[in-house]
């Protein structure tokens, strides 16, 4: 009986479940799958959170270096900066703030005064009309209708309306070329620059002659020929300056002297001119009487009269010249009648002198 009841027992006990087979098999499993769910959102929830620290990350990293990439550009900029900067600078310092916005077209009108229009509607008026009624006049010269007629003036202004053909204008430039290699060339060279100044002025350009022969007096300053070429191609005062200039260098020069004597309009200022060259150049007197003795020795008379002469010229009150006259026209047969000539014009010019034929005779 015992061993009957301990079968059913064990029967009993197979056929009851088993509680740890109740929990892994029915509600063990929904407990496992609802925690996964719950780690699979904690998950998420931490991606999303450590996405959200990386952008941060990033945001602040690319602010500064973009920052960073803007401090290096000025820097770059500002050692190396665009022509267009360069050009907005400039006008920035040239232009102030209301012709700034003018866009650099601000003038003193803009500063709100009323303008008068009809004032500047006559302006074109009074500047054409002399230009007008000096080409009226010229057709009533041209048509006969006149009444007063200047052929000098009419000519002298046909000639200075200066026409030329195309085959003039080649040969002008092409000499343009000549003398410009020239002067390069050899800028010594005194008539280059004079040449060149002269074509200038054929072609009507003085503005540019003038600064051609200035460039030769810089090169060639003890040319008197360029001295008195820039004195002609300027006017009657600025010459004066430049043979003013001219003593500085070639002082020594009668004809710098005479150009600048016949610049004076009245004739004392004319002989005051001839003055100062004659106290500058006292110590000349010798040397002319050097050079008269020199080309005697050498039986060159005729030299020698020139020499004198032309000192004469210069000195006509020195007796010590006009003895030496004396002297030479007596050593080469000179007639009495032609010597007492001499003394008397030395008489004439120096009348508080003694003589010189009975000293010299």
């Amino acid at each position: 009986m015992l061993s009957v009841d301990e079968d059913e027992q064990e029967t009993v006990e197979d056929d009851v479940p088993d509680d740890a087979d109740m929990g892994m098999g029915g509600m063990g499993g929904m407990d496992i799958e609802k925690m996964m769910a719950q780690m699979g959102e904690a998950d998420e929830e931490a991606e999303k959170i450590y996405q959200a620290v990386d952008e941060a990350m990033d945001l602040r990293r690319r602010a500064r270096r973009e920052a960073q990439e803007q401090a290096e550009l000025a820097k770059l900029r500002a050692q190396r900066p665009k022509i267009q900067q360069q050009n907005k600078t400039e006008f920035e310092n040239a232009l102030d703030e209301r012709q700034q916005l003018a866009s650099g077209f601000g003038s003193s009108l803009d500063n709100g005064a009323l303008t008068n229009f009809v004032e500047i509607g006559q302006a074109p008026d009074k500047i054409l009309s002399p230009k007008l009624d000096q080409i009226s006049g010229t057709q009533s010269t041209l048509n006969g209708t006149s009444t007063s007629v200047d052929p000098k003036g009419y000519l002298t202004s046909l000639d200075s309306v200066g026409i030329k053909s195309s085959a003039e204008i080649g040969d002008i430039k092409r000499a343009r070329m000549l003398f410009d290699s020239l002067v390069k060339l050899n800028p010594k060279y005194a008539p280059g620059w004079i040449a060149a100044a002269c074509l200038e002025e054929h072609a009507g350009t003085m503005v540019a002659a003038r600064k051609i022969i200035k460039q030769g007096c810089e090169h060639c300053p003890k040319s008197e020929d360029v001295w008195l070429e820039a004195a002609r191609s300027h006017n009657k005062e600025d010459g004066k300056i430049v043979l003013a200039n001219a003593v500085q260098h070639v002082g020594q020069s009668v004809k710098i002297w005479l150009a600048a004597a016949d610049l004076e309009h009245d004739l004392k200022a004319k002989k005051r001119v001839l003055r100062k060259e004659l106290l500058r150049e006292e110590d000349r007197l010798d040397t002319w009487v050097s050079d008269v003795e020199t080309v005697e020795a050498k039986g060159r008379v005729a030299v020698a009269r020139a020499i004198l002469a032309f000192a004469l010229k210069a000195y006509p009150d020195k007796r010590s010249l006009w003895r030496r006259v004396a002297e030479l026209e007596n050593a080469h047969g000179m007639s009495l009648e032609n010597l007492w000539t001499n003394d008397d014009n030395f008489v004439l010019i120096c009348p508080t002198q003694n003589s010189m034929a009975g000293r010299e005779l």
